[in-house]
């Protein structure tokens, strides 16, 4: 999983939302939702006007989360995505329309090109315990302050620094079974807590160290760190595999290679229960390269995934000539898929696609219910997301599971149990 979201922990009761929503009784009612679930302000503009007149007096950072309709009388909720991605906007955003669905589709794409994070779509009329699923922030803040992060530039020798000196810790995300709901699996997600910036989101640092000579030096450590969480969850009395990402142009030196089998023997872990998840922003530099030392890794034994499939330059022809085990489906496929049924469709492709091939199947992204039992009907086997899960500190991650064993599965929202959540806006 591409690791691009930049927060860090606080609940909702610091955090401010704007709702751009042209109908008045359907924008009261989300309002109130959010101030429900805790948020400390939501402020409530019915024109793109007036949304973008008030955007335009406030920081990038005044804002936590913006829920926004695509139809409004004055203008539309594309002009909105515009101007948020034009003032560097670093919130998250919630879309809403009661057009058709392929629209809210290319609605979020056009915001993530944007560089905007999108938490999720909803069609209208819509549950407002899904909207509440959205909202909801994980451990980590919807946003860096620019006032630490703004300004924020570093060379590799602050990043060699960094390493040195244990600044890059990783969180995390526990990866679950579909139907069990119990922890088969962890993905180690990078985090840079700079001494004078606070964390450091990784969509700031990653893109340049990935194509830089530290780049395998970061990628030992964070599968050092998800090694001692693997092991500790062992002593804990579970058995899980550990998954870190690597980059497609990682796969060119055998002296990595060498270092992944060194470290499974250092830590007394069987090779098959490492997962090593491909990336592939870049494309093969050397694909004759990267087709061997895939090769020396399977027959060493560790499992291969295709790590966010259907993006990027992940295609057909590679999982043809490649010896992956593992086809892990991207988020953007996944969120909002039980409401879709273009999602849905590709969903089901994906996992006859895997059937054929033999590799298992991980759906990350699962923000609802309803995404999760659309995937686990579709017979995904495991599966990843928040609605699970949050990724989690080392001591915490130990604890997680024994609290999964004596639930049945996520509480619901208190929201659920309010007349509220019986409300279906109208179709507009």
């Amino acid at each position: 999983m591409r690791d691009t979201d930049s927060f860090i922990g606080r609940g909702t009761e610091n955090l401010k939302a704007l709702v751009v929503e042209n109908d008045t009784r359907l924008g009261d009612i989300v309002a109130k939702a959010l101030e429900f679930s805790g948020f400390a302000e939501v402020r409530l503009v019915r024109r793109c006007g007036n949304a973008i007149a008030l955007l335009d007096g406030l920081d990038p950072v005044s804002f936590d989360l913006v829920v926004c309709d695509l139809v409004l009388p004055d203008g539309d909720g594309f002009m909105v995505l515009s101007h948020l991605a034009q003032m560097g906007f670093s919130g998250r955003i919630i879309l809403m329309s009661g057009n058709e669905g392929r629209l809210l589709d290319t609605a979020e794409t056009q915001a993530k090109l944007s560089g905007l994070e999108v938490s999720g779509t909803l069609r209208k009329p819509f549950s407002l315990h899904k909207l509440m699923a959205m909202a909801q922030p994980s451990d980590q803040p919807l946003f860096i302050p620019p006032a630490r992060t703004g300004n924020f530039q570093f060379d590799l020798n602050d990043f060699d620094r960094a390493l040195t000196e244990g600044e890059l810790r990783a969180r995390f995300h526990p990866i679950v079974d579909a139907h069990t709901q119990q922890i088969t699996g962890i993905e180690a997600l990078a985090r840079w807590i700079h001494p004078e910036y606070g964390l450091i989101p990784p969509a700031l640092f990653m893109p340049q160290v990935e194509i830089s000579p530290l780049s395998d030096a970061f990628l030992l450590e964070m599968l050092r760190q998800v090694l001692i969480a693997q092991r500790a969850l062992a002593e804990a009395g579970f058995v899980v595999s550990a998954a870190v990402n690597v980059g497609s142009g990682q796969l060119t030196s055998l002296a990595l290679t060498n270092r992944f089998v060194e470290l499974a023997r250092e830590f007394d872990v069987a090779p098959d229960t490492v997962v090593l998840e491909i990336t592939e922003t870049q494309g093969f530099g050397e694909p004759r390269a990267a087709i061997e030392t895939l090769n020396r890794l399977r027959l060493q034994g560790f499992r291969l995934s295709v790590d966010d499939y259907g993006t990027g330059f992940s295609s057909l022809e590679r999982l043809r000539t490649l010896p992956f085990t593992e086809l892990k489906v991207d988020r953007q496929f996944v969120a909002g898929a039980a409401a879709s049924g273009e999602l849905t469709a590709i969903l089901r492709h994906c996992v006859e696609l895997a059937r054929q091939f033999q590799l298992n199947t991980v759906a990350e992204g699962i923000e609802t219910v309803e995404d999760w039992h659309l995937v686990r009907s579709l017979g995904f086997k495991d599966v990843q997301g928040f609605y699970f899960s949050q990724p989690l500190e080392l001591d915490a991650l130990v604890a997680w599971p024994q609290r999964r064993l004596a639930s049945t599965g996520p509480r619901p929202s208190p929201l659920e149990l309010t007349a509220i959540e019986q409300f279906q806006p109208s179709q507009m």
